[in-house]
């Protein structure tokens, strides 16, 4: 490869635009090939349980990026025009993840679905703006509080020290599973605090998730229950 050093300043920036347009360029394909992937259920084939899992565990994707590209193929079948858009760079994965996150918290308020045309007005309103504008716009558009942005710092002993806002309405459930688990979590682990409830939720739950995946594997069927959490 050739050196970088060795170009003249505006032949590295002029070879800089042209790598940034094709990995857009990138995207877009790789999105409509998620999309298509999606239609056709073939992680179902290779015994995925869901488009994240296979793209997580299949294509190695982290769990954040794959859920970023799931959520903007979805958004690309659902709206075309939002395929150029991306391709110019006027809209990006961490606006649509903003979008997704706050057309979900609408409907999940209000009790109602958000339409395709309704969502065109909110793509139009977020392009080109910067990710805490965007969730500003969105916040305005659909009436809906701006939260805090989830900090997570990863210490010297690998453990994570993670900020979240939570919902009145999250806060009060589990707060209801520490209670009904609070026995349970004194004998397991010795305590009820927040941090032990989260592991003993994260248990009881890969308990239910996984054996489906390995049952799925072992006897090759693709039909299954999905457990959501």
């Amino acid at each position: 490869m050739y050196e970088l050093k060795k170009l003249k300043d505006w032949e590295l920036e002029s070879q800089l635009k042209n790598l940034v347009a094709k990995e857009r360029k990138l995207l877009h394909a790789i999105l409509e090939h998620i999309k298509e992937v999606d239609i056709r259920k073939l992680y179902l084939e290779r015994a995925y349980s869901s488009l994240f899992e296979y793209m997580v565990k299949e294509l190695g994707y982290s769990g954040s990026a794959a859920m970023r590209r799931i959520e903007a193929a979805k958004l690309l079948r659902e709206i075309p025009s939002v395929s150029e858009k991306i391709q110019e760079g006027s809209l990006n994965l961490s606006q649509i993840g903003e979008l997704s996150r706050a057309v979900k918290e609408k409907e999940k308020s209000c009790g109602e679905k958000i339409s395709s045309a309704q969502k065109i007005e909110l793509v139009d309103a977020i392009v080109g703006k910067s990710t805490a504008e965007t969730q500003k716009e969105l916040c305005l558009a659909l009436d809906i509080d701006l939260k805090e942005p989830e900090k997570k710092l990863v210490q010297k002993d690998e453990s994570v020290h993670l900020t979240v806002t939570l919902s009145k309405e999250l806060h009060e459930k589990l707060m209801r599973c520490k209670d009904l688990a609070s026995h349970t979590l004194l004998r397991q682990q010795g305590d009820v605090s927040t941090n032990a409830l989260f592991e003993f939720l994260a248990d009881e739950y890969l308990e239910k998730a996984e054996p489906i995946k390995n049952e799925i594997t072992n006897s090759g069927i693709a039909s299954f229950k999905v457990v959501e959490f």
